[in-house]
């Protein structure tokens, strides 16, 4: 697998919707070395001139809606709230 599809596993596999992932890609192929449940963008800023905040927040923005969407549907359905996300 590449570099970025480890990473999305390793953040998903801790139940986080964004993070950051420190990855060594040797020998072995790409390895996880850390992941990060609130971690600092500052580098891309400083790299590329490119504010996180706002991809994050439209990334956030539309977990929301989907999540409200999921328990509306079950609501219609009977069924109660939607049941509580994760592995």
């Amino acid at each position: 697998p590449g570099v970025a599809s480890v990473a999305e596993r390793a953040a998903a596999a801790l139940g986080l919707d964004y993070a950051g992932v420190d990855i060594l890609d040797g020998a072995l192929g790409p390895q996880v070395i850390e992941v990060n449940g609130n971690p600092s963008f500052d580098w891309i800023w400083d790299a590329l001139g490119q504010d996180m905040g706002v991809e994050i927040a439209q990334h956030v923005g539309q977990l929301a809606r989907a999540r409200r969407a999921a328990r509306k549907d079950w609501a219609d359905l009977g069924a109660g709230p939607a049941p509580p996300r994760g592995p």
